[in-house]
């Protein structure tokens, strides 16, 4: 199954495509971080939502995220802001584009 959107831990994630349909939101809900293998933390944008569906003696679902991921050594933050500053034209190249929606 695809989503448009999906709800995690009470956090709602939107794709990318749903968002673009609807200009005058007030919030994006596209954005995801992850820590990375090399202590950096890695942040994209949710392009795709699948719900994976495993069959056996017990069915088992997951969730997982397609993104497109931006290159974290052009990600600046202001730690005493909280604030990340991500340049959205700085796209990380590779295959490894889905997370486990957790």
């Amino acid at each position: 199954m695809s989503y448009a959107g999906y709800n995690v831990n009470a956090y709602l994630f939107h794709t990318t495509r749903h968002e673009q349909s609807r200009p005058n939101q007030k919030t994006t809900k596209t954005g995801v971080f992850t820590h990375g293998q090399n202590g950096m933390y890695h942040y994209g944008r949710i392009e795709d939502i699948y719900e994976l569906t495993f069959h056996g003696c017990i069915d088992i679902k997951s969730v997982i995220f397609k993104c497109l991921w931006f290159d974290p050594e052009l990600t600046r933050w202001t730690p005493n802001l909280g604030l990340v500053e991500i340049r959205s034209d700085s796209v990380l190249p590779g295959d490894d584009v889905y997370i486990v929606a957790q």
